[in-house]
């Protein structure tokens, strides 16, 4: 008697995938390396290098070995002089 026909449901899209996380250190490299590790240079590390966080590693220090993209690792020397930047 009173039937309704369901329309058919628009396909689903997909979400969009977020943008993943990225770290391109060589961006950072050039103008921080030889800087003291203070607090605003290791955040200029980061920014430069478009990571989402940022770590300072000093000699001997024991580390987690995970990989983590977005992640921004300064190394720096027994004197807390950036020596090297990397990503993970």
């Amino acid at each position: 008697a009173g039937q309704t026909v369901d329309e058919p449901a628009a396909p689903a899209q997909p979400a969009p995938l977020p943008p993943r996380p990225s770290c391109n250190a060589d961006a950072a490299k050039s103008s921080l390396i030889g800087k003291t590790a203070d607090a605003a240079t290791v955040e200029r590390a980061r920014t430069a290098a478009g990571g989402h966080t940022v770590r300072v590693l000093k000699p001997g220090q024991m580390i987690t070995k995970e990989y983590l993209d977005g992640r921004v690792n300064v190394h720096v020397d027994e004197r807390n002089v950036i020596v090297d930047v990397g990503c993970g």
